[in-house]
């Protein structure tokens, strides 16, 4: 059986209008026809307005953002996170032998994330997130970050992740991180850093949804309106973009939907910036304030997991015994894993993966279980498993040659 499907709501949000196309015209046969648009395309932005994925300038301001903030600025005192001279002139001398978004990635990243972050922390790179239920209303191209940072699935009690599936699980190619909610957008030299910014915008908005189902995860079980929800206004995702030598962070946060309307309006928040070449200090203080970003970004995961989980064994649901646990595990543990999918793949790759079931569930919650459902649902929501041969997040370039806006 394939992971739950979110309803579609018809009426909800602007019509949907396919990429390319006038919205006086549009047909359901032009809809599926037409290329998805990504943000490398000039309606983006528009896209993302009329769906409420607002960008920074109109956005409003966290309820925690002096918290994520005061985060990112924190000293880091460990003796493996120090960060000399030394480095500093590595990574100046890196910049000038990087040429395009791959050696960006390859040679000035690891200098960013530090030594420790294949061993501590769960990330993949350049996938494709198609398993996720579209925000809008499909006539986009699914993310594909150039990294995210995520949850192993044995973190998760079964029924959390199932119920919750159509949000926290980004792919059914195994093993990946659940629950995406850090994520890096790199553009090299001959880039652009307005299409960074368009991806993170959405990447953010995708992470927050992700964790506010989580923080609800007992109104989405139980099938109740989004007026059921808790909306506290926090940050609870995050994001980077690495443009040149430039490092900005960005916070994401959800509000409920304003009086007479049934969406929540998706919000970015700029945290910070910083040029990694010019001095070291600034140097210093980007590479700390990713690395803190990162673990802030963990810390909200591990807090939310941690109480969804405590809900599910309160109602005695999924929590099973650790033999049926491991069974009904979608994904293996994914710590320390990294994808390595080649970025310039820009198909849907599921036809060739293998289908993705759900946990077992115990037998007297089959009967009752209702898929995930905000009755109120995102207009145009397909479900994660009808989507097949999507482009990705970003167009099929990995030079510069190819990296236009």
């Amino acid at each position: 059986m394939p992971p739950k499907k979110v309803p579609s709501t018809p009426g909800e949000g602007p019509a949907p209008v396919a990429a390319g196309s006038s919205q006086s015209s549009s047909s359901g046969a032009a809809l599926s026809s037409s290329r998805r648009s990504s943000a490398y395309d000039g309606n983006f932005e528009s896209h993302m307005d009329d769906f409420k994925i607002l960008a920074v300038a109109r956005s409003s301001r966290p309820s925690n953002l002096v918290e994520v903030v005061a985060a990112l600025r924190a000293p880091r005192e460990e003796a493996r996170d120090a960060v000399t001279e030394d480095d500093f002139a590595r990574l100046q001398a890196a910049y000038d032998r990087a040429f395009d978004e791959d050696d960006v990635v390859t040679i000035i990243l690891p200098l960013v994330v530090g030594p420790s972050d294949w061993f501590e922390h769960n990330s993949s790179r350049n996938v494709l997130c198609n398993n996720l239920t579209p925000l809008t209303n499909n006539t986009i191209v699914s993310i594909k970050p150039n990294v995210y940072y995520g949850a192993p699935s044995s973190q998760f009690a079964p029924d959390v992740r199932a119920t919750l599936a159509a949000h926290i699980i980004p792919t059914a190619a195994a093993p990946r991180p659940l629950l995406p909610n850090f994520f890096v957008e790199i553009k090299g030299p001959s880039g652009t850093e307005i299409v960074a910014l368009r991806q993170v915008r959405y990447d953010g908005a995708v992470g927050a949804r992700a964790m506010h189902s989580l923080q609800n995860y007992a109104a989405v079980r139980d099938g109740l309106p989004r007026s059921a929800h808790v909306y506290d206004g926090r940050v609870r995702a995050l994001s980077v973009t690495l443009f040149s030598d430039r490092l900005r962070i960005f916070g994401h946060h959800i509000t409920a939907p304003a009086p007479g309307e049934s969406r929540p309006t998706y919000h970015m928040t700029r945290l910070g910036g910083w040029l990694l070449t010019e001095e070291f200090d600034q140097f210093r203080q980007g590479v700390y304030a990713y690395r803190n970003a990162r673990d802030l970004a963990r810390r909200f995961r591990d807090e939310l997991i941690a109480e969804a989980n405590n809900v599910a064994r309160i109602s005695g649901v999924g929590m099973a015994t650790e033999e049926a646990n491991e069974a009904a595990t979608v994904f293996p543990d994914t710590t320390g894993q990294t994808g390595q999918t080649d970025q310039t793949d820009q198909t849907d790759q599921t036809n060739s993966q293998p289908s993705m079931a759900p946990p077992a569930e115990p037998a007297s919650r089959v009967a009752s279980k209702r898929p995930l459902d905000f009755t109120t649902a995102d207009a145009n929501d397909s479900g994660p498993a009808s989507k097949t041969n999507r482009s990705s997040h970003r167009t099929n370039a990995t030079d510069a040659n190819n990296e236009t806006e």
